[in-house]
């Protein structure tokens, strides 16, 4: 898992090495667009976090890599908070979005614990 730029790198690790990672959550992660073809590559389930009002990844290309998971059939889940910005996670940021901070949370360790628990 990793933040902003961290989670552009759980998205590339999870495109470039699958093979050695059990499952990957990027949240709000740039996605550059050899990484969109290379989600051709991933074989681990990836449970990506977005804001909705984040200035650094447009709706736009979040709904790229959407539709890319969806046309090859790969397992995914995708949270988009609406109100939420980028780094909505950090509560030392002045984006901090407390409810959609909570909710990821659950949501992650809800994710985590059904994909690293079946890897043990």
């Amino acid at each position: 898992m990793g933040f902003c730029l961290g989670g552009g790198l759980a998205f590339l690790t999870a495109c470039k090495l699958s093979d050695e990672i059990a499952a990957a959550s990027p949240f709000y992660g740039m996605v550059l667009d050899e990484w969109i073809d290379a989600v051709k590559d991933i074989q681990v389930p990836v449970y990506l976090f977005h804001g909705g009002v984040d200035p650094f990844i447009p709706l736009e290309r979040i709904k790229q890599v959407e539709s890319r998971f969806q046309e090859l059939g790969k397992e995914y889940n995708l949270k988009v908070y609406p109100d939420a910005d980028h780094g909505f996670f950090c509560h030392e940021r002045s984006s901090y979005n407390r409810l959609a901070d909570e909710d990821a949370w659950r949501e992650l360790t809800k994710f985590f614990h059904s994909h690293l628990k079946e890897a043990v």
